[in-house]
């Protein structure tokens, strides 16, 4: 495969983003937040925190031809879920993507 020309190196790895460092504030207006959709329809559940489209933000995806990270040619990337501050949980919603809770909320 050739190197693109943004490209200083190729690569088999994955790039690894840093996860996102969420603080107790964040943690609770995005708890409490009711998202909605596009026609303006709430969600049934507070906290959603994606994906908002139909691709998942988080997680690993896998590129034709690769993506160029800091110079190099990566065959995929990995976005972590965020750390969230003390008292917080990320759980996955089936079919839905994930929200933000208090972990003492059901």
């Amino acid at each position: 495969m050739k190197t693109p020309a943004a490209a200083t190196e190729i690569t088999d790895e994955v790039y690894r983003h840093t996860p996102a460092v969420w603080d107790a504030n964040k943690c609770a207006r995005l708890a409490k937040k009711t998202q909605k959709d596009g026609y303006g329809t709430p969600y049934h559940f507070k906290g959603f925190i994606g994906p908002f489209s139909g691709m998942d933000f988080y997680g690993t995806r896998e590129y034709n031809g690769g993506i160029i990270r800091e110079g190099k040619l990566y065959k995929a990337e990995h976005i972590p879920l965020p750390q969230v501050a003390d008292g917080y949980e990320i759980v996955n919603v089936p079919y839905w993507g994930y929200r933000i809770k208090r972990i003492d909320e059901e």
